[in-house]
């Protein structure tokens, strides 16, 4: 009987994934760039982590308050390159090529909360799969 699944061999978990990370991708550029936008039509000093740092200190949120604060705005103005990492990241399982390239990727998102984490996450635990890790074609080495 033949195979009824066309991507054998952990090709069609690495095209799932492809496709995930564009979707988390997607969320991640797009809410980057409206929190952009947002920042620069009201006050641009909102994207500056150390003035909502100041702002918090006045409110008295504690360390945690500051740290959550800080980490928004993190969130806000880099998560459009985080974003770019994940659609290269996704084209190369597309192609089968530059698994070290979406590990990296994969660990740079971990802290692209929380759906790159997620998709952070998946990845990470596919590539730690032989089956998944083989289906990347790799050039041989000597």
């Amino acid at each position: 009987m033949p195979k009824l699944n066309p991507c054998a061999g952990g090709e069609g978990y690495l095209t799932f994934m492809a496709y995930l990370q564009f979707a988390a991708a997607v969320f991640s550029i797009v809410f980057s760039l409206l929190g952009i936008a947002q920042g620069v039509a009201t006050d641009p000093a909102l994207l500056n982590p150390f003035t909502v740092a100041e702002i918090f200190r006045g409110a008295n949120p504690g360390v945690l308050g500051r740290l959550v604060a800080s980490f928004m705005v993190f969130q806000m103005t880099c998560g459009w390159l985080m974003g770019l990492l994940l659609i290269v990241g996704g084209v190369c399982c597309l192609k089968r090529r530059g698994r070290r390239f979406v590990a990296a990727s994969a660990i740079v998102n971990l802290i692209n909360f929380p759906h790159g984490t997620t998709v952070a996450i998946m990845v990470l635990h596919g590539l730690s799969r032989p089956g998944i890790a083989q289906a990347f074609r790799e050039p041989k080495q000597g």
